[in-house]
């Protein structure tokens, strides 16, 4: 028996080691709290947590957020939630990202929170972006008034995860609870050429993509979608990242 103890110890302390170690990704540390909250439920969530409090470095933020979202342990939410109303931009993005992932049946009141940060123009658009970009695994429609608003947001990284966001909640809640004014507000969308940085296409050919893959299907846009796609292949002066977007649409 104090063989298995100590055995049992030394795998535990590796666990605590993986999860709180700079040099592994956020996906090994995420293993390793799943597997250390099967033994001790919520202590590795608690392990990350206290890292996401005292971390100052925006990219280390960023991966234990990440790593949290791993875990799908629902009770991170009323902790990033709080998280999100820190001074720190780097921290609410980061507990931005979280809220999105970490429930993969989406939640009601994550909703209504990602909503708010999106609306509130006095926050750093990153983070507004990230709050856009989480709104599309929630299927909630209560992010809708908040997406269609930032449509017309003068950052074009926040318009493109807003146009995303609406095509992703539209088609996994389509036949049920529809919403007639997306199809009109993503068309609206189609001539916006900005492309941000760090997306793979601009505004517009987001839209583009969203409505050729439509549920039930828009015919005229899966073949808009395919004339864009060999135009921008066809074209000397496309961009490699163009290209790029071309080959897989």
């Amino acid at each position: 028996m104090e063989h298995k103890n100590r055995h049992g110890a030394a795998v535990e302390a590796t666990l605590r080691a993986a999860i709180t170690s700079a040099s592994l990704g956020h996906f090994a540390r995420g293993t390793a709290a799943r597997i250390l909250s099967i033994a001790k439920p919520g202590v590795a969530v608690d392990i990350l947590l206290a890292q996401l409090w005292s971390q100052r470095e925006d990219g280390e933020l960023f991966e234990t957020a990440l790593a949290l979202e791993a875990t799908q342990d629902t009770r991170v939410i009323r902790p990033l939630i709080a998280a999100l109303q820190d001074h720190e931009p780097g921290r609410q993005l980061a507990a931005a990202r979280a809220l999105g992932w970490v429930d993969p049946k989406g939640n009601a009141r994550v909703a209504r929170v990602l909503s708010k940060v999106l609306a509130d123009s006095s926050r750093k658009p990153a983070v507004r972006a990230e709050a856009a970009h989480s709104l599309a695994y929630q299927h909630s429609n209560r992010a809708m008034p908040a997406l269609l608003a930032a449509l017309s947001d003068p950052d074009d990284f926040i318009r493109f995860w807003a146009v995303l966001s609406l095509g992703f909640i539209k088609n996994r809640r389509s036949r049920r609870q529809g919403d007639p004014r997306v199809v009109p507000a993503l068309e609206s969308m189609l001539n916006d050429q900005a492309e941000p940085e760090g997306v793979w296409t601009s505004v517009g050919r987001e839209a583009l993509w969203q409505l050729a893959h439509w549920n039930p299907s828009l015919p005229e846009y899966v073949e808009r979608l395919q004339e864009e796609s060999a135009r921008i292949l066809a074209d000397p002066g496309s961009t490699e990242k163009q290209r790029a977007w071309a080959r897989s649409a």
